[in-house]
This record gives structure tokens, C-alpha cells and sequence, in this order.
């Protein structure tokens, strides 16, 4: 995929969502941004809670990327294993 410069990173990833995923994923990337942009200008979430929230994210993130390693075959991992 040609990376467009003046994109921003919402719309990148948005692109991107949508090449691997169809309409369907990039609803749910456009979905996901802008719920997330409510929760953090709505000001209803302390610092702690926006910092926990973060976190859980990328815990998330971190999990589903373990999960996708068993999905890929031995000789394309990078670690070999």
C-alpha cells in the first residue's frame, strides 16, 4: 500500500482498516476513533482513568498480537519460534 504523506493518522489507519478488512473494518476503525475522541473531550474521565484506559488498550493490544502468533506459519515469525 502506497503511504500517503498527507494523511493524518486517523485517516491512515482508517485506509489501512479498510484494505485489510473491507467496509465492515472500516467502520469499526472510523467507529473507534471517534468514540474515543468523545471519551477523552468529554471530560468526564480523571487523569488516572484516561491513563488506565490507555493502558488497557494497549494491553489489548499486546494480547491480540501474541493470540495472532499461533496463526503464523514458523518460517514468517521473526523469532523463529
Amino acid at each position: 500500500m502506497e503511504l500517503n504523506y498527507l494523511l493524518t493518522e486517523d485517516e491512515e489507519f482508517i485506509s489501512e482498516a479498510a484494505v485489510q478488512h473491507g467496509l465492515r473494518g472500516e467502520q469499526q476503525a472510523r467507529k473507534i476513533i471517534v468514540q474515543t475522541q468523545a471519551l477523552f473531550a468529554g471530560g468526564d474521565l480523571s487523569d488516572e482513568d484516561q491513563l488506565a484506559f490507555l493502558h488497557e488498550m494497549q494491553a489489548i493490544y499486546f494480547d491480540s498480537k501474541e493470540r495472532a502468533k499461533k496463526f503464523t506459519p514458523k518460517k514468517y515469525r521473526r523469532d523463529g519460534k
